[in-house]
């Protein structure tokens, strides 16, 4: 009996152990499921998560992706566009060959300018070298009265050893010295005996006489008090005015024995023809003669181009501004600008610088057009005397 209630004792004890442990066991069963489903959960959400910062990302990219093929695009189209800016260089063809009369040494100038595309300076140097001579014998014949005697204002300036530049007044001189860093002009004696060959630029005649009225204007110590120069006046008459007291001193000088020039004409010289410039007059035996030293005659808008065929190479390819009258007040006060101005004023400034017509390619003002070419004929007909003649 007492070994049956020890093994009735014991199998129960086994029962409550094998129960605790199924107990045990369920629960751990239940917790490792609930912590299962937390991890499937957040497995779940982590999908989630990535799937759409996948999207996000992919969405991100496919608009930089869009925006680099924008800007790729936009950036192949500006490298074209810059491509086609770049234009191919300009070749500059003048037309027609030097003319054999010309003469060898200004031929070759004449082909150098051709070789530079400096058209218009070609142009100035064939005429003048084919004209000088009947032109200058025609004026002592039938208008020796047009050439005006500058005085001993005549100068240079050295450019290297074997060219200088006639410094015609108004025809960027000034700055020709400041842009050679020249520091002083070549008196008219110390070239004119030299080596050196001339070189002359010229520039629309009645542009060149209207910037000489502005810098006697720009000069004159009581302007307003001057009928050339008061603001008061109109454009017309103030330049009428220039015309005529020039004309004037002009007439005075020729009839002077000294030609002592009175300080009213002092500063009329900046508005001479140009060709007076290159037109010697020996005070000593009164002769006139076109400058024997002069090889070259440019356009004042090819300068730099000409002193680069004159061997001068600069890296400052702009010429520095140095006159009064190229100041912005200057310009303001007087106006250089042709159209602003009357046929009947064009006309008398065309007949003081008409000399200009005659021995550069410059085409003149229709007002005196016809009187112009009609004295070229006469030009060109006139016979040249020989020296034995």
């Amino acid at each position: 009996m007492k070994m049956n209630r020890v093994v009735k004792a014991a199998l129960i004890l086994i029962f409550v152990i094998l129960v605790g442990m199924n107990l045990f066991l369920f629960s751990s069963s239940m917790k490792l499921v609930m912590e299962f489903k937390n991890v499937d959960t957040n497995l779940n959400q982590l999908v989630r998560d990535t799937s759409t910062s996948i999207s996000k990302l992919n969405k991100e990219t496919g608009e930089e992706g869009e925006k680099g093929e924008a800007g790729d695009e936009a950036e192949k189209e500006k490298l074209d566009e810059d491509e086609s800016e770049v234009e191919e260089p300009v070749v500059v063809v003048c037309e027609g060959e030097p003319p054999t009369a010309l003469g060898p040494e200004y031929r070759q100038s004449a082909k150098q300018l051709k070789e530079k595309g400096l058209c218009a300076s070609y142009n100035h140097h064939k005429k003048f070298f084919q004209v000088k001579d009947k032109t200058f014998a025609w004026l002592m014949k039938e208008k020796e009265s047009l050439l005006y005697e500058k005085g001993r204002q005549m100068y240079a300036i050295e450019i290297n050893k074997k060219y200088a530049l006639r410094h015609i007044f108004k025809n960027a001189g000034s700055s020709v010295m400041d842009y050679l860093m020249a520091t002083e002009h070549l008196l008219y004696e110390t070239y004119r005996h030299g080596e050196q060959t001339l070189i002359a630029v010229v520039r629309d005649p009645i542009d060149h006489f209207l910037s000489g009225w502005a810098e006697c204007g720009a000069r004159s110590p009581d302007p307003e008090n001057d009928p050339s120069f008061a603001s008061t006046a109109d454009l017309d008459s103030r330049v009428q005015s220039w015309v005529s007291l020039i004309q004037n001193c002009v007439e005075e000088e020729q009839q002077l024995e000294f030609r002592v020039r009175s300080k009213e004409c002092l500063c009329m010289v900046h508005s001479m023809p140009q060709a007076n410039f290159i037109i010697d007059h020996d005070w000593h035996t009164q002769e006139k003669l076109i400058d024997y030293n002069l090889g070259m005659v440019g356009d004042m808008s090819d300068l730099y181009g000409i002193l680069e065929v004159a061997g001068h190479v600069h890296q400052q390819k702009e010429l520095p501004q140095s006159r009064k009258a190229d100041d912005e007040g200057a310009k303001d006060s007087f106006p250089r600008d042709q159209s602003l101005l009357s046929e009947e004023t064009i006309h008398k400034i065309c007949e003081f610088v008409i000399l200009d017509y005659y021995f550069f390619d410059f085409e003149p003002p229709a007002s005196c057009r016809e009187q112009v070419q009609s004295d070229m004929l006469e030009i060109r007909e006139m016979p040249l005397l020989t020296e034995e003649e």
